[in-house]
């Protein structure tokens, strides 16, 4: 879990993914979804490390940590909302977008109090807001789709990470072995994601 939300934003930088990851970002071509597709396998559309790929993730990190992953322990995160992406592109649905991009298993409270899911502000039981460094959902996609329009990947990426490290500070998952082996997953889930998009393994700043 995060020292500090603000420790996390001042950590190492997001790479600035170029090739075609950026080519997904921008919507300047089919490239990612093509790299996706050509590492599927034999029936299967998108591959490792996109959204499309999210039950084949979940049975990857289960046999690997002998710890079932599904929707009732993980949730799919984009790393960049798939939502700011179909404004980028000016598609119509977000379904148009959505399955070649980018994804991992996160735990699922992170996930849920991340401040791109869903809309409005996250609240607690009562009645009051979680401070997840955005007003709201929307303005989290506003502030990532300025930046993906100005071609600025990388800020795209830490403003998620930013966003990781309060839910992950706001979830107050108890260490436990259970959620311990589900932050593994979710770090090694990121880490799949990054390997297939060409890119290193890295730490991220709000883990430890």
């Amino acid at each position: 879990m995060s020292d500090s939300p603000s420790a996390s934003f001042a950590g190492p930088a997001a790479p600035a993914f170029g090739g075609s990851f950026g080519a997904a970002a921008a919507g300047a071509g089919d490239s990612f979804a093509g790299a996706a597709a050509a590492g599927a396998g034999a029936g299967r559309r998108y591959g490792p490390g996109s959204y499309g790929y999210r039950r084949s993730e979940q049975a990857r990190l289960g046999a690997r940590y002998g710890q079932p992953v599904s929707g009732a322990s993980h949730e799919a995160e984009h790393p960049l909302a798939a939502e700011s992406v179909r404004q980028l592109r000016g598609a119509a649905t977000r379904a148009e977008v959505e399955q070649p991009l980018p994804a991992y298993q996160e735990a699922r409270e992170v996930h849920r109090l991340h401040a791109g899911t869903g809309t409005g502000r996250k609240l607690r039981a009562d009645g009051s807001a979680f401070e997840t460094g955005w007003s709201s959902a929307e303005q989290y996609r506003a502030d990532q789709l300025t930046a993906l329009r100005g071609g600025d990947v990388s800020t795209a990426l830490q403003l998620q990470s930013l966003g990781i490290a309060f839910a992950r500070q706001n979830a107050g998952l108890a260490n436990t072995p259970y959620n311990r082996v589900r932050l593994a997953q979710a770090e090694d889930s990121y880490q799949h994601m990054l390997a297939h998009m060409g890119v290193g393994a890295r730490r991220r700043a709000h883990s430890r």
